[in-house]
């Protein structure tokens, strides 16, 4: 009687044990698993992550986790995520890739010691599966669906990957030094997501991407500037973000138990290029201090009919085309700028975008149209290099069919590019050059031509780009090419 009084509260107490780390990811890590090191600076990631996954009740969604060096985003989102999901359903197949395969192996490695361990053996039984278990893949022995895919599998950039259709997949240190570096490496990396969104289960499936960033053109850049905008441009699910820097804008500490100041100043210090520090640990590739132009210096103007109406002496609209098609490529820049009885100017469209020639045509001839209903002088410019020419031609046949004359002129620069664009930081400083309040939110991506310029000389500079041949246009008097 005794004897099964005991197991009945040995039992009481394991299904307790069972239920509290099934419901707690940041007990599952510390508690659990044993990663001591994992403490309170952690628990928001781990909250943040638990409110958007349910193991068993799987919604699509799409997420991005960026966090600095050494606060153990890996041991969390590759390592305990996994075990903790698995633990709530044992059905679930996922996938972890990392810029190199033999990050994820060693990653599974520790997830294969940890499920094995005696305390885990003891409330969650022997997952192991002697003929299913391999360096890069296990199925765990729990699962009762057939499946091709592998309760865990690891993949990294390059890999052909094929007939794989996870429930999850984590995508985790897929941006490296390397990214900051190369170009075509920064291409290789969208390029696998783009791979890996292929694979992802289309009805409930799930993705993670976890890193920290290097370079402003890197992966992370990619999604939250160029694809959740297109994303939400077509009311489609956009990534979630998680971002937590060492230390926030209002100079508050977010992980003070793993990076202290004294820590973060010594690191700070150690490292002979500031921008790695502000990329690694601040999570800007630009590092703030040494930025060109800075929107703190920024002037800006209320955009509204009346004003333009009022004060706006002529127009400038000018066309930096970019001819490629792919969603990597550069995008093209269209700036209608204005010029006000004052002489200040201001920029009054940033229609930034990756697009094809046809919606070059398309989006400049409808920014035309608005703008030549205030009856204000108008100047249309185009850069052209090679077939440009014919894309500047196409613009005015096409503007003809809409019985408008749009009388567009080709420029050729030849100046370096960079010093152009430079020189505008006396106008931005200024404050003769000024921008749009509502920049934020205004239509056609106006928020790239102040991402471009604040991310200058890193990164696209499109928009800073046809910016500089607006201005210099129009202070030229817009020469003779005009719509009254």
């Amino acid at each position: 009687m005794a004897t099964d009084y005991k197991e009945a509260k040995i039992k009481e107490c394991l299904d307790f044990l069972r239920a509290e780390y099934r419901g707690d990811l940041y007990l599952t890590a510390r508690a659990l698993l044993g990663f001591d090191k994992i403490n309170e600076d952690n628990r928001p990631l781990c909250n943040w992550i638990q409110s958007r996954v349910d193991p068993n009740n799987l919604k699509r969604g799409f997420y991005l986790i960026q966090m600095p060096r050494e606060t153990y985003k890996t041991t969390i989102c590759s390592i305990v995520f996994s075990i903790w999901l698995l633990m709530n359903n044992p059905n679930l197949s996922i996938m972890i890739g990392s810029a190199v395969q033999k990050n994820c192996i060693r990653w599974l490695s520790v997830i294969k010691r940890k499920i094995t361990g005696q305390f885990f053996r003891r409330l969650f039984g022997d997952w192991e599966s002697r003929d299913d278990w391999r360096d890069q893949d296990i199925i765990i022995s729990k699962r009762d669906v057939v499946k091709t895919e592998s309760s865990i599998d690891c993949v990294s950039v390059g890999m052909s990957i094929t007939s794989k259709h996870p429930d999850i997949i984590i995508l985790d240190d897929i941006v490296t030094a390397e990214d900051r570096d190369s170009p075509a490496k920064r291409e290789a990396t969208i390029k696998f997501l783009d791979e890996i969104l292929d694979l992802l289960n289309k009805e409930n499936g799930v993705l993670f991407v976890i890193g920290t960033p290097w370079h402003i053109d890197d992966l992370f850049s990619y999604i939250t500037r160029v694809l959740n905008p297109i994303l939400k441009a077509e009311n489609l699910q956009q990534f979630e973000i998680f971002k937590s820097p060492a230390i926030s804008k209002s100079g508050y500490l977010n992980f003070p138990n793993i990076l202290s100041n004294s820590k973060l100043k010594q690191i700070r210090f150690m490292k002979t290029d500031i921008s790695v520090y502000s990329a690694n640990y601040l999570l800007e590739p630009m590092n703030p201090s040494t930025r060109i132009f800075k929107r703190d210096d920024f002037g800006f103007f209320e955009y509204s009919e009346d004003a333009i109406r009022n004060s706006i002496k002529h127009i400038v609209i000018f066309c930096d085309p970019s001819l490629g098609e792919s969603t990597s490529g550069d995008p093209s820049a269209i700036i209608v700028l204005g010029k006000s009885e004052s002489g200040k100017l201001a920029a009054l469209e940033a229609d930034i975008m990756i697009r094809k020639p046809s919606k070059i045509i398309t989006d400049f001839i409808f920014l035309f149209s608005i703008y030549k209903n205030y009856e204000k002088p108008i100047f249309c410019y185009m850069e052209q290099n090679g077939f440009q020419v014919l894309l500047k031609d196409d613009l005015s046949k096409k503007a003809l069919e809409k019985d408008m004359r749009i009388p567009i002129k080709g420029i050729k620069n030849s100046e370096n590019k960079t010093s152009r664009i430079a020189s505008l930081e006396r106008l931005t400083t200024s404050k003769l050059l000024l921008f749009r309040e509502d920049w934020e939110t205004a239509p056609r991506n106006y928020k790239q031509l102040i991402y471009q310029l604040e991310s200058f000389p890193q990164g696209h500079d499109d928009g800073p780009d046809a910016l500089e041949g607006a201005i210099k246009q129009i202070e030229r008097g817009g020469a003779s090419v005009r719509f009254i």
